[in-house]
């Protein structure tokens, strides 16, 4: 009797175990098949990710999120130094200005008297003016040895031409204290006049003595 109670206990234990064992295979046939198709699946991921430019949505990496605490600082207080203050005495001092001056400062009279005549030249179809110059000083005495500055302007024409002459030095005579200028030579149809004008004599400043020679 006691013999075969331990056999059925020995064959109640076999079974169980063979029953457990059943249940692992089949746990780690599902795993291994649930393990394979899912390696599949991958590869065949990774493969379309390779063979497609540009790699669809489903093979980018996923962006990692990133938390950055900060830890503000530690705030100090500084007690400011007492302040002490200090008055000032201004002074002031007025200062008056000496009453201004005013010089009445009266031109200097004319050292030079001019006279100006014109005369002109033709040949064919040309012609050209003449300017003579007869300077006195403020005695009435002929100028001589004086430098003359002049412009003559061609009417019609764009800008003036400055000339210059020096009166005579002789003592006596007609020629004492006189110079003359001329103009170049022009077409008679193109210039009808000529203005000769006076500006300084001896470097002074004079009225402006100014005269028009026509064409002849």
């Amino acid at each position: 009797m006691e013999l075969s109670s331990r056999r059925r206990d020995r064959g109640a234990t076999l079974v169980e175990y063979a029953l457990i064992l059943a249940l692992v295979v089949v746990a780690a046939v599902a795993s291994i098949q649930f393990l394979t198709n899912q390696s599949e699946a991958e590869v065949a991921n990774q493969a379309d990710c390779v063979s497609t430019r540009p790699p669809p949505p489903s093979c980018q990496a996923r962006a990692v999120t990133t938390t950055t605490t900060t830890i503000p600082p530690e705030t100090t207080t500084t007690i400011a130094p007492e302040t002490t203050t200090t008055e000032s005495t201004t002074t002031t001092t007025s200062t008056t200005a000496p009453p201004s001056s005013t010089t009445s400062t009266t031109a200097p009279p004319e050292q030079f008297d001019l006279t100006l005549t014109g005369s002109t030249e033709s040949f064919y179809l040309w012609w050209r003016a003449f300017g003579a110059i007869y300077v006195v000083d403020a005695d009435g005495a002929p100028a001589r040895g004086v430098t003359v500055v002049l412009t003559i302007q061609e009417a019609g024409q764009s800008g003036a031409s400055t000339v210059s002459c020096q009166t005579s030095n002789a003592a006596g005579g007609p020629n004492a204290g006189r110079c003359s200028v001329a103009s170049p030579w022009m077409w008679r149809s193109d210039v009808p006049s000529v203005e000769i004008t006076v500006i300084t004599v001896d470097g002074q400043p004079v009225t402006p003595t100014q005269l028009t020679i026509p064409r002849p």
